[in-house]
């Protein structure tokens, strides 16, 4: 057995023992002790109430059905039944007149009994509990306590609780004591719990104990729950607080509102039909409250299921708060013993004996505290019902029970604390850790930015190099096509310097760019266009290029291919379209498609002959287009009759 589990059962049975000790919780107690009342006669002269203490006026009393007697009415009221006190009407012909529409429990009475002092007895005192819903007390003729106002009509008598302990001021040896009360409202009447005969200190004491131990007991079961709600405000991801702090809300409230009924001194005025709602509340809404509370502590696979299984039964019950009349509220209570029974001997199985087994933390203590309150919810069902006469442990073991709770959601937030310790000092040494690798790596990339930078330097030097041996042998193409008068030559000449033209003007625009930048293929298609058109100025006839697109970007290596693409075509149709006609236009259009380029080029010439194919035509200026696109996964394509455009496309990027 673990220690959360060994200090629950310890804690349990000590405050079992305690509430004994009192004498306001005696389990398996079925009868009082003390002498009993015999034909409405009780004989306490060889009571001592210095050594004995106390003494419950229980027994048989005499009773007056359907009337309510003064000294002088007793004494000429013929047919006195005998009635055992405690005692609960739950027929209408019990108490009540014959009246019309007449309710199970409802009526009005007067209760007799005689009582003999012993010899010396001291000052006395009668201790009434909550019992009656409407009485007035009298002893030897004066009415020394009242709570509302009993009346034989249903119209004119007024429920209340109110518990106290009234005074005996005669020293009478007999007491003659008339108690006459009305129930309307509730679902059973008479003496429910009997009046308590003793010295009125101890009695006092004994009541101011109840009351201050209720409210104390509030106070606690309040404060748990606001931490719990102060903690959930922090962190609105553990429901389980939230659903903790609804439960010990619900909890703080019941010792309010049974027992000695403390709410009644905080508020004398409280209508009696929202005292019973309340106190019927903290019952009903208590359970479901538990439920919740589990079900977020001990999470569970169809966990959507089981809330919707174990909180919708409760919801007839918050319907019945709400629109029953009290006396048909008060025998739903039965129906809700059976459902809250039920359901609580499945939310035990299924979610606490589920978590105690899986060694869940707090699961044992937690299965423990739930069948403790089980087991006193059945009792005070029993008790209530006058089935056992052992006292209301509900309210104790819900109170411990919540205590339990917030001991359990500690140990779990505490626990978490030392994990995020824990956690904290591991990330601590992980940040070290971090904190050299940035260092270093920052080391590293600051070598391999001096590295780069001079990368950049000697490319740049490349690149100009380049261009100015492309230049040298563009030179020499010039001076060895003015060397020889052969056309063929001069035009070979030609083409082999715009070749190197383009390559030149491709390695000059690689120059001015930074590092990993790419080159616009629409930019670099206008100089070409530029230079080809400007190449042939002195021919003396008008040319114009123009090219429509938005940008378009693409590796160097795809943009020099691009560019001798582009050059053979425009040179192309300059010699074959544009001189002939003596000018004209050169239209190149571009657009990106994905990860290729599409560019077209036109003329205003006549077109091509009939049958002409680019693949098969034996001209090393289409060979080279051929090359370049097969290379790039490119083809080209050409349209049909005058103004002839050349479509091609092709990869720029790998």
């Amino acid at each position: 057995m673990g220690h959360a589990l060994r200090a629950t059962v310890l804690l349990a049975l000590g405050c079992s023992l305690a509430l004994a000790g009192c004498g306001r919780f005696e389990p398996g107690r079925t009868a009082p002790r003390g002498p009993q009342a015999v034909g409405g006669l009780l004989d306490l002269r060889a009571w001592d109430f210095a050594a004995d203490g106390d003494l419950a006026l229980t027994g048989e009393w005499e009773f007056a059905s359907g009337a309510l007697l003064d000294v002088s009415g007793a004494a000429k009221f013929g047919p006195w039944q005998k009635r055992v006190v405690p005692d609960f009407w739950t027929s209408p012909e019990t108490g009540e007149r014959e009246e019309p529409g007449a309710r199970r429990g409802t009526g009005a009475g007067t209760y007799r009994l005689r009582v003999l002092l012993p010899a010396g007895a001291p000052r006395l005192a009668i201790r009434n509990r909550t019992g009656m819903n409407a009485f007035e007390l009298e002893v030897n003729g004066e009415t020394v306590a009242s709570a509302g106002k009993p009346s034989l009509s249903r119209a004119e008598a007024v429920s209340s609780y109110s518990p106290g302990v009234a005074s005996i001021d005669s020293q009478e040896p007999t007491l003659d004591i008339l108690v006459r009360v009305s129930n309307y409202e509730y679902r059973g009447g008479g003496i429910w719990r009997a009046f308590v005969l003793g010295e009125r200190s101890s009695l006092t004491s004994v009541q101011q104990a109840a009351i201050y131990a209720s409210i104390a007991l509030t106070v606690v079961v309040a404060t748990l729950s606001v931490n719990s709600l102060i903690l959930f405000s922090f962190r609105r991801k553990e429901k389980s607080f939230l659903s903790f702090a609804v439960f010990g809300f619900v909890i703080a409230i019941r010792p309010l509102v049974t027992g000695e009924y403390a709410l009644t001194r905080i508020f004398p005025g409280i209508p009696f039909d929202l005292l019973i709602r309340i106190e019927y509340m903290t019952a009903m809404f208590a359970v479901p409250a538990a439920i919740v509370f589990f079900l977020n502590f001990f999470p569970t696979r169809r966990r959507r299921f089981w809330t919707l299984a174990l909180i919708l039964p409760f919801a007839p019950f918050a319907l019945f708060e709400l629109i029953l009349p009290l006396y048909w509220l008060t025998w739903s209570i039965f129906a809700f013993y059976g459902v809250a029974i039920a359901v609580m001997v499945v939310a035990i199985v299924v979610v606490l004996a589920r978590a105690a087994y899986a060694s869940a933390p707090g699961g044992r203590a937690m299965f423990v505290g739930g069948v403790l309150v089980a087991l006193c919810g059945i009792n005070d069902i029993l008790y209530s019902s006058h089935v056992i006469q052992t006292g209301n442990a509900l309210a104790p073991s819900l109170a411990f029970f919540v205590f339990l709770q917030s001991v359990v959601l500690a140990q779990r937030f505490t626990s978490a604390f030392d994990e995020v310790e824990l956690l904290s000092e591991e990330l601590g040494e992980s940040n070290a850790m971090l904190k050299d690798r940035i260092q270093s790596e920052m080391a590293a990339s600051a070598r391999l930015e001096e590295s780069l930078a001079e990368k950049e330097v000697l490319l740049k030097e490349v690149h100009h190099r380049v261009k100015n041996s492309l230049q040298i042998v563009s030179s020499i193409a010039s001076l060895q096509a003015n060397r020889s008068s052969d056309p063929e030559v001069e035009a070979m000449s030609r083409s082999i310097k715009e070749r190197i033209r383009v390559i030149s003007l491709a390695n000059e625009r690689l120059y001015d760019l930074e590092s990993g930048d790419k080159i616009d293929l629409c930019e670099y298609a206008r100089d070409i266009v530029r230079l080809a058109v400007s190449s042939y100025d002195a021919e003396g006839c008008r040319i114009e290029g123009s090219v429509e697109g938005a940008r378009v970007e693409a590796e160097s290596a795809a943009g020099i291919d691009f560019g001798l693409i582009l050059t053979e075509l425009v040179m192309n149709a300059i010699k074959h379209a544009i001189l002939p006609l003596g000018g004209g236009t050169v239209v190149v259009r571009i657009r990106q498609e994905g990860s290729a380029v599409r560019f077209e080029v036109g003329d205003e010439g006549p077109g091509f002959p009939d049958g002409f194919d680019p693949d098969k035509i034996d001209s090393l200026g289409f060979k080279i287009v051929q090359s370049l696109l097969k290379r790039r996964d490119g083809e080209i394509s050409v349209s049909k009759g005058p103004h002839a455009v050349l479509t091609c496309t092709m990869g720029i990027s790998r």
